[in-house]
C-alpha cells in the first residue's frame, strides 16, 4: 500500500508540473480497478454504479458495496492492469461468496460460476517481469454473505491483495499556427512509464479535428481524399534532447471530418526517467495562414 501511495502521488506532482496552459491540455490519473456494479446476477443492462476500487477486498457481510446497490441479487466487472515485479509462476487466488470468475489476457483462469458459501479458488499462470496484463473479475451475489478477494503470490512475492497499475490520461492539443518547432512546442514532462499516443477529435475532448496549411484544399478525388493540399494529422514529438519523430498522415482530405475517420497509427515510446516531451507541426511557410490543429491523447502505465 506504501509503495502506491507514492507512486500516485508521483504521478500527481508530475501532472501539476506540466508545461502547457490548463486551456490546452487536461489530465487525470486513475488508480486501481474500474468496478461496474449491476442490480441483477447476470451482468445485464447499463450499471447502476460504476467507481475506482483499489483492489478487490471486500467483506459486505449482508450488506450492500453501496447504498445504490441492492444487498443481494447483484453483479460486478472489475477490469485493471497489473504488472508482476518477477519473471515466474504466480498463483491467483480468490475467495467468494457466491459466483466468481477471473481472467488475465483472456484467459480464463478460474471459473466457479455457482451458488456457494465462502470459498476459495487458486490457478497458477506463469507472468513476466515489467509486463502488463489484463485481469477481469466477474462476481455475482445472490443472498446471505457477500465476499469477494483477489490476491496473488509467487515464490519471490508474499501473497498479497491485486493492487491494479496507476494510468495517466492526458490530451494535448497541438496549434498549427503556433506549435512549430520542438522549442515553440505543446510541452509536458512525463514520469518514466510506457506511453501511447492517439490522434483524437473534438468528440473525445480535443480541440481540433485536423490541420490544414495555408486553409488549402485541392487536387482532391472524387471521393474527397488524396488531396494534393488538404486536411491531415502530420505531426512531430521529441523527447528530451533526442531526435523528433515523425508521425506521419494517412493522406490529405477535403474535410477534418474525413481525415479524423483515417488517423495515423498510435505512437508508442518508454521513458526510463522524467522527460520533457514537445509536440508539434513543422511548417515555416506562412503558418499564420494555417487552419486547425491535432489533437492528442496520451496514455501513461
Amino acid at each position: 500500500m506504501k509503495k502506491t501511495l507514492v507512486l500516485l502521488m508521483s504521478l500527481l506532482l508530475a501532472i501539476a508540473c506540466w508545461g502547457i496552459a490548463p486551456t490546452s491540455t487536461s489530465a487525470e490519473t486513475t488508480q486501481g480497478f474500474k468496478a461496474e456494479y449491476f442490480n441483477n446476477k447476470n451482468l445485464t443492462g447499463e450499471p447502476i454504479l460504476t467507481r475506482m476500487d483499489e483492489t478487490i477486498n471486500f467483506d459486505w457481510g449482508s450488506g450492500s458495496p453501496d447504498p445504490s446497490v441492492p444487498a443481494d441479487n447483484f453483479s460486478t466487472r472489475w477490469v485493471g492492469k497489473i504488472t508482476p515485479k518477477y519473471t515466474e509462476t504466480y498463483t491467483f487466488s480468490i475467495m467468494s461468496d457466491d459466483g466468481v470468475r477471473l481472467f488475465v489476457d483472456s484467459e480464463q483462469l478460474i471459473d466457479n460460476w455457482t451458488l456457494h458459501s465462502i470459498t476459495n479458488n487458486s490457478k497458477e499462470k506463469q507472468l513476466t517481469a515489467g509486463r502488463q496484463y489484463d485481469v477481469r473479475v466477474e462476481y455475482y451475489e445472490a443472498g446471505g454473505a457477500a465476499i469477494a478477494k483477489l490476491s496473488w503470490s509467487s515464490p519471490s512475492q508474499a501473497e498479497e491483495f491485486i493492487v491494479a497499475d496507476s494510468t495517466l490520461k492526458a490530451i494535448v492539443n497541438i496549434n498549427s499556427t503556433e506549435n512549430l518547432s520542438s522549442s515553440e512546442g505543446a510541452k509536458v514532462t512525463l514520469p518514466a512509464g510506457n506511453y501511447t499516443v492517439s490522434v483524437i477529435g473534438k468528440k473525445d475532448g480535443g480541440e481540433y479535428d485536423a490541420w490544414t496549411k495555408n486553409s488549402r484544399v485541392n487536387g482532391c478525388d472524387e471521393d474527397g481524399k488524396k488531396c494534393k493540399k488538404g486536411w491531415e494529422h502530420k505531426y512531430f514529438y521529441q523527447l528530451g534532447d533526442a531526435k523528433k519523430v515523425k508521425v506521419k498522415q494517412t493522406g490529405r482530405y477535403a474535410t477534418p471530418e474525413q481525415a479524423l475517420e483515417n488517423p495515423p497509427a498510435d505512437a508508442t515510446f518508454t521513458l526510463t526517467e522524467e522527460t520533457e516531451v514537445s509536440f508539434f507541426v513543422q511548417d515555416p511557410k506562412n503558418p499564420a495562414n494555417n487552419q486547425g490543429g491535432v489533437s492528442l491523447q496520451i496514455i501513461g502505465k
